[in-house]
């Protein structure tokens, strides 16, 4: 096997079909020099029996013991596991267009960045396929909004989510550490991340054509747990990548934003950000203070609230003391099921 430029770590639980069709859309990209690390967060056999009908040696599988939660645990074991020269570290439910490597690792380069950031179209609405009467996504913006890291210290958990779409030089993922649990941090583990890379004052980079697609679909199905139901609308956008060029794809997705952008009429131009943003910015950024985390500890806001909702939502459940990560890695082979 080719040594691997990216590594990606995908953190999973139960979501069989929408795993599936992520990871499909790794084995259609125009670069294929990478590796998967799925990292179950106590998953049952049906997740294990689907990769092994993969039959890609790039896909190792690595299952914890007892649920986590949330992928922050995930996503620092597989990122002490990685072997390729960047990292992403993608969700089990998102899609990546057959050529995001190629355009990513392209724009890396040309930046000589750490850290690039790619566009991707939001998927909020379903729609029935006039020609097949199948579920269809309908993708109707796209994020980030505007390439700007000072929306870091913004309140929008949502900003930069998902890190999908990164694409991260391992060393320098490795110098901005672990992925911290939700019950430590007053912002999300992701968002935290983020920021702490940011700090460390590297070369960010971002992209400027849609490459990536982020579904919030499951959010307009009725069910009491989330996770309990398929997602069909995944499966339509992978057979059309199977069956189209990319090309074709983004012209899909592009007609569909410009009709939702037709829809929502004029945007609102951004104001420029004022003194109180400049100051929070440079506070962070030179004395590593973060001004929501100290009116949060003022206001003795709880830590982690916004997970604990998700979770709930999701699974139904309540996990309040994550495992000790690093104990696992003292031998992460024991894990491997794949």
């Amino acid at each position: 096997m080719q040594t691997p430029r990216v590594t990606f770590i995908i953190a999973t639980y139960r979501r069989v079909d929408a795993l599936h069709c992520t990871l499909r859309s790794l084995q259609l990209q125009t670069c294929q020099q990478w590796e998967a690390i799925v990292v179950g967060d106590c998953c049952g056999p049906e997740t294990g029996a689907m990769l092994r009908t993969l039959a890609d040696e790039r896909v190792r599988y690595y299952n914890f013991p007892k649920r986590y939660g949330e992928q922050s645990g995930p996503n620092s074991f597989g990122l002490h596991l990685a072997t390729g020269d960047y990292v992403c570290f993608l969700n089990h439910d998102d899609l990546l267009l057959a050529d995001h490597l190629d355009y990513a690792l392209g724009q890396v380069t040309a930046a000589r960045a750490d850290f690039y950031i790619g566009q991707a179209a939001n998927g909020y609405e379903l729609a029935a396929d006039a020609s097949s009467g199948s579920t269809m996504p309908v993708f109707t913006s796209v994020l980030p909004l505007q390439a700007d890291l000072a929306d870091l210290i913004k309140e929008d958990d949502y900003a930069f989510d998902p890190s999908s779409f990164w694409l991260v030089r391992t060393a320098y993922a490795r110098k901005v550490g672990d992925w911290r649990h939700s019950s430590r941090l007053w912002r999300t583990p992701l968002r935290h991340w983020i920021m702490r890379a940011w700090r460390l004052g590297g070369v960010f980079s971002f992209g400027d054509k849609v490459t990536g697609l982020r579904f919030w679909t499951q959010n307009v199905r009725a069910s009491t747990s989330l996770y309990d139901v398929e997602t069909t609308e995944h499966q339509y956008m992978i057979k059309m990548m199977e069956a189209r060029s990319v090309h074709d794809v983004r012209a899909f997705i592009a007609q569909q934003l410009q009709e939702a952008a037709n829809k929502q009429g004029p945007i609102r131009r951004k104001k420029p950000p004022g003194t109180r943003r400049a100051l929070q910015r440079a506070l962070f950024l030179h004395l590593g203070m973060d001004h929501l985390a100290v009116r949060s500890w003022f206001s003795r806001r709880d830590k982690g609230g916004l997970h604990k909702t998700l979770l709930q939502k999701r699974t139904g459940e309540s996990i309040s003391q994550p495992m000790d990560i690093h104990s696992l890695l003292k031998n992460p082979e024991a894990l491997r099921v794949l």
